[in-house]
């Protein structure tokens, strides 16, 4: 049976190939077998985060914090079907959450394909910030997995920014309902998504700042590349810029000093 009219203008909206129709109009008849159009990946988050500070009721703490962003995501939402956008949108969160969960960090927000974290080590905020570094090293494989694994779903591959940056913020328990979420207030995190505001117009995937760098890698104190970035709103930052994967080796890997 042929597509109706609706189903019809449906798929060819979405640039359906001949021979593909909408599982929802299909009635089968038999027995079929289903062959995915897109692979799922088997892999799940898991690790359980723990921060030994008591902060129930709020404490200023040493931070580390991680924004990463989704560029032109508005393109990935065109001449789709809204489950199919949305799906594509859950899989690049899962990549990055999964990765801040695996390096001992916890995710505080996720707004549209924003998403932010911290990390902390009570009293160790040279192990925190090595976490970040850590896990900006993963999201960033992980985006690399992902394009390759959606390849033929995707007319251009997805491209991220990362923004790092350490420093002092307060971390408590905010209500919300019955419930509550774990936050954190002050600038370190206002920097950090200011950073990855600047990836696009420098052409790379990650900024950190020099601070965050030296403090996860203090071996690399004095042989970082460093520069002045002007940001809005703020005195210029010396920053760490990363426009390829292996630079980040660096930092991650006390042996690549």
């Amino acid at each position: 049976m042929a597509p109706d009219p609706i189903e019809y203008r449906t798929l060819t909206r979405i640039g359906n190939p001949a021979g593909v129709r909408l599982a929802c109009q299909i009635r089968p008849q038999a027995d079929i077998a289903i062959e995915p159009l897109v692979r799922l990946s088997t892999e799940a988050a898991r690790d359980v985060l723990r921060f030994g500070a008591a902060i129930d009721g709020g404490a200023e703490m040493e931070i580390a914090a991680l924004f990463v962003d989704l560029r032109e995501s508005t393109r990935l939402a065109a001449g789709r079907l809204p489950y199919d956008a949305l799906f594509l949108f859950d899989r690049y969160i899962q990549a990055v959450t999964a990765a801040v969960r695996r390096n001992g960090g916890i995710v505080t927000s996720i707004a549209g394909d924003g998403i932010m974290s911290m990390f902390a080590r009570e009293g160790d905020i040279a192990r925190a910030a090595r976490d970040a570094f850590l896990a900006a090293a993963e999201i960033w494989d992980g985006v690399d997995r992902l394009n390759r694994e959606l390849a033929e779903e995707l007319p251009l591959p997805l491209r991220i920014g990362i923004g790092l940056h350490v420093g002092t913020a307060v971390v408590g328990i905010l209500p919300s309902g019955e419930s509550g979420s774990l936050q954190f207030l002050g600038d370190t995190g206002n920097v950090a998504a200011k950073l990855e505001g600047q990836t696009s117009r420098l052409n790379c995937v990650l900024i950190a700042s020099a601070l965050a760098s030296e403090t996860a890698a203090p071996w690399r104190r004095g042989s970082l590349d460093v520069r002045e970035l002007s940001i809005p709103g703020k005195d210029p930052v010396s920053v760490c810029v990363f426009q390829v994967r292996a630079e980040l080796d660096a930092i991650v890997r006390p042996s690549a000093s």
